[in-house]
């Protein structure tokens, strides 16, 4: 996290290094994974709009913007403090989330079995980290942290619907990727091309 701090750019190429066990080019990039670094140290470090779709709570008025308001889930409530949330208020099913990163979600299938007391604890704790410092993602750095809560999103059956991201290439859909397996707590992924032909890119997929 001090890395991160001192020199983004450092700590860039150390976690590449840790993760991938080779350098990272960024003088001449290649691979998908160091063309979105450089892109992070040197374009979106700087831009208001990848800052706010970074942000959780704030994405959803670029989305207003846009025209696609109609596509957003239905937003409970916002907060700045754990301790302005009414849980009595809230409905058996919901979902809450910190806007300042990734992995922040906590998902209520029915608030009778919810250990309030924990979700406090675990609301305080993302709150008082600074998610950008883990590995130098400069555009989560000034996002101002709030809690959202949002409407429980299922399946008929109950669970958790499956979670589809879209991989565009100079404005230009590719790939498809697949993950499933979410609410288990053991999430697998998979890509596919517009074909749907299953590609080789996870270790699920072999």
């Amino acid at each position: 996290m001090i890395l991160s701090t001192l020199s983004p750019v450092f700590a860039t190429k150390f976690f590449y290094k840790k993760v991938f066990n080779r350098s990272l080019n960024l003088n001449n990039p290649k691979t998908l994974n160091e063309k979105i670094l450089w892109l992070k140290l040197n374009t979106y470090k700087n831009n208001e709009l990848v800052t706010q779709c970074a942000d959780k709570f704030k994405v959803r008025q670029y989305v207003q913007e846009v025209g696609c308001g109609e596509i957003l889930n239905e937003l409970y409530n916002v907060w700045d403090k754990v301790e302005d949330i009414n849980w009595s208020k809230l409905p058996s099913k919901f979902a809450i989330k910190v806007n300042h990163g990734c992995g922040y979600n906590i998902i209520c299938d029915n608030k009778d079995d919810l250990n309030i007391k924990e979700c406090k604890y675990k609301l305080k704790k993302w709150l008082k980290e600074d998610f950008w410092k883990l590995n130098a993602e400069i555009n989560y750095r000034y996002i101002q942290k709030k809690i959202t809560c949002e409407k429980f999103i299922e399946t008929d059956k109950g669970l958790l619907p499956e979670d589809y991201k879209i991989y565009c290439f100079n404005g230009i859909p590719k790939y498809v990727l697949l993950c499933v397996d979410r609410g288990k707590g053991r999430p697998k992924y998979y890509y596919y091309d517009y074909e749907w032909n299953l590609m080789p890119y996870t270790k699920d997929a072999l």
